[in-house]
């Protein structure tokens, strides 16, 4: 054997690419997948335990873990651990129980909670002593398994409570869960909620000094005796570690009272926010965090007064002129609501000054934006850095819209470019205005159709593949939702590519059959 795979780092490596990724009760793929694994492992002693660590390294269901005790057996409606537990069977269990790092758990109705109280009264240890990431799947907000699971190597804990039509007057069996969590899990970086929130869930949450991210989707039950949570409590307003220490920060404001005032609350750490609901509240939270760090930005929120939108990008821009990627999806209450024209300058020309920004996806639902080439070419040259760029908005045929000429501005001005989804009208010039002075490296486009706008496919093919000769075109043609002019286009590039050349100063195309000569 090879003196370099008996390196530990370069071994796990290696054995990396065999992990099994699909969930253990997926039969041919899994099966297939764990025997690799199983056959690496018998090679030879030196692969033997490090092929069973990657093997353990995540699973979905506890029954294969139990399974390797001798005492667990079917009871008639659930199964249980019967006798005794002798040593050399709780030393095997031991082994692979510390290789498990993640767990996807639901709760298995045919799994006895006996088993649990019996494992750790035997072991005194946690089931899984190295566990780091713990995803709770239709957790059940009363139930007292998942504290079996808790472990100080925590991570990560992810939560998504079951639906359920009932309200549960007294929820203490979660509140005691996250209190449990608090005390077990010293070292937790990250924590997703997802469910009905109620007030008791998120009074520990100030007291996970080590936190990182959080993660809270859901609403609150408003129920006529309760009022709407609030993310800040009065101890997080005592207690400044949560505040200091997120990097990552994604909440559904609906359901949740506004901030405390935090005027004096920086957040210094703040790298990615996400925010979700009502425009109101999140243009009310947008008020409150102060940072000058954040990167990463997503809103996604129902855009019932469009005229809103010019104060939210004046704020955005304001607020956080470190932006590298932004993200606002305006959706359309109701399909009913009329479409309101508004001005580039007022909607998107603050962001302008945002010149850091390299991701910008823009969703306008019942907005529709007047904008033009001059105006396409301003916000090209203020995004220098720009690799992904996707603006949708509703379309009105009598609307003002860019051209193919404003694709110029992109390639001269956005030179790391790989991403571009936009409107336009189908304006064909002379064939030998489309020579750029160098060659972009555009990978994806998507350009919107006009109504009532004709498509020249030979032309258009013709001008695209001129302009972004590094297109994708294998991807492209693949994605079935185009319409069947722009597939008709894209697939017309796809024959001809490398088949175009000039003749008296002039881009043409060489016929399919001349190209392969």
């Amino acid at each position: 054997m090879h003196q370099a795979l008996v390196l530990p780092d370069l071994l796990r490596e290696i054995l990396s690419h065999l992990q099994v990724q699909k969930r253990w009760n997926d039969t041919a793929d899994t099966k297939r997948e764990r025997q690799h694994l199983i056959w690496v492992a018998l090679t030879c002693k030196a692969f033997l335990d490090p092929a069973l660590d990657v093997l353990w390294f995540r699973i979905d269901s506890l029954t294969p873990l139990l399974k390797l005790l001798d005492g667990f057996r079917w009871a008639g409606d659930f199964y249980v651990i019967g006798g005794p537990l002798p040593p050399e069977n709780l030393l095997r269990f031991n082994r692979y129980a510390e290789s498990v790092r993640e767990l996807e758990y639901r709760r298995d109705e045919y799994i006895h909670p006996s088993i649990f109280h019996r494992l750790l009264v035997t072991r005194r240890a946690p089931l899984l002593p190295g566990l780091r990431v713990l995803q709770w799947e239709d957790a059940d907000s009363s139930s007292l398994e998942p504290f079996f699971l808790l472990s100080p190597s925590l991570e990560r804990v992810e939560i998504k409570l079951a639906y359920s039509r009932t309200v549960i007057p007294d929820d203490h069996a979660f509140q005691a869960f996250m209190y449990a969590l608090e005390d077990t899990a010293p070292f937790l970086q990250h924590f997703s909620f997802s469910g009905t929130l109620r007030h008791n869930y998120l009074q520990s949450l100030p007291r996970f000094a080590t936190l990182r991210s959080v993660k809270l989707v859901g609403k609150a039950p408003l129920a006529e005796s309760e009022i709407p949570v609030a993310l800040t409590t009065p101890n997080m307003y005592y207690s400044f570690s949560i505040l200091e220490h997120l990097t990552s920060l994604d909440i559904d404001v609906d359901g949740l009272q506004t901030f405390y005032d935090l005027h004096y609350y920086q957040f210094r750490a703040l790298r990615y926010l996400r925010l979700s609901g009502h425009l109101n509240i999140i243009m009310s939270t947008l008020a409150t965090v102060s940072t000058g760090q954040l990167e990463c930005l997503e809103l996604y929120f129902s855009n019932t007064k469009p005229h809103d939108l010019p104060t939210l990008f004046v704020k955005i821009a304001h607020r956080f002129p470190r932006l590298g990627a932004l993200k606002v999806h305006a959706a359309t209450p109701s399909w009913r609501q009329p479409v309101e024209q508004l001005p580039f300058a007022n909607v998107l020309g603050p962001l302008l000054s945002l010149s850091l920004l390299e991701d910008v996806n823009l969703e306008l639902e019942n907005v529709a934006l007047v904008i033009d080439d001059e105006n396409m070419a301003a916000l090209a040259a203020a995004w220098p850095l720009l690799q992904s760029f996707s603006c949708h908005y509703s379309v009105v045929s009598s609307s003002i819209s860019p051209t193919l000429w404003c694709l110029f501005a992109f390639i001269y001005h956005c030179p790391s470019l790989l991403s571009l989804s936009i409107h336009v009208r189908m304006s064909m010039p002379a064939a030998n205005g489309w020579q750029p002075s160098s060659v972009h490296g555009l990978k994806m486009i998507d350009l919107l159709e006009w109504p009532g706008d004709y498509i020249d496919v030979a032309q258009t093919a013709m001008i695209l593949d001129s302009l972004f000769p590094k297109l994708d075109l294998e991807t492209i043609t693949k994605e079935s939702w185009r319409s069947s002019t722009w597939q008709a286009v894209f697939q017309t590039m796809l024959r001809g590519r490398n088949a175009w050349h000039v003749q008296d100063g002039t881009m043409v195309m060489m016929p399919l059959g001349m190209a392969n000569m």
